[in-house]
């Protein structure tokens, strides 16, 4: 990976290679896929760094074959196995810090992010005590729409985490360009 390039942990691959094994969709998405990301599908990394492509590659088969909701639903299994795991010691000391709220989980996304993910930013801008925006910045160019979905589903689990209902609008994407994308997020909880 070179720098200012999205690239993954193995964990989050394995995730989605978990997830299409679940659904039921790992034969229609092999049937897809490149021989190189197949060969990584068959013996998935797990704490090894990664390139994006590999990961956008499945993401945007499982949407192909399972419609954006199933990328939505995959965000969320990877975060509750990541935030699980991995990442739940900075989660929790980020909760006993900043409080046990979704706004001070969202305002410090670019805290935990970079432990599972490269090349992602993100802001959050509090429009009420319970309700907001996520703002992601992508680097690279040709981020593809299903990870959008992707990451919708782990900022659901952000709120769920929290131990609170809410939603998590579709993306919407600002820009892109060679260099970057960007995409907001419309983000309440009650």
């Amino acid at each position: 990976m070179t720098a200012g390039k999205r690239g993954y942990i193995g964990a989050s691959f394995k995730s989605a290679v978990d997830f299409i094994h679940q659904r039921g969709l790992a034969g229609k998405v092999l049937a897809d896929c490149s021989p190189e990301t197949r060969k990584l599908v068959e013996k998935p990394p797990t704490l090894s760094w990664m390139d994006s492509a590999p990961l956008d590659e499945l993401e945007t088969l499982i949407a192909r074959h399972s419609g954006r909701q199933a990328c939505v639903d995959l965000g969320l299994e990877a975060a509750r196995k990541l935030g699980g795991g991995i990442v739940q010691p900075v989660l929790k000391f980020a909760m006993s810090l900043f409080g046990q709220s979704p706004a001070s989980l969202l305002a410090n996304l670019d805290r935990f992010y970079p432990l599972v993910a490269s090349g992602l930013h993100f802001q959050y801008e509090a429009a009420t005590e319970t309700a907001g925006t996520v703002t992601m910045t992508c680097d690279g160019p040709s981020v593809p729409p299903a990870f959008f979905d992707v990451t919708r589903g782990n900022l659901m689990y952000m709120i769920e985490l929290c131990q609170r209902q809410g939603t998590v609008e579709a993306p919407q994407v600002l820009s892109s360009d060679q260099l970057q994308t960007q995409v907001r997020y419309q983000v309440s909880w009650s």
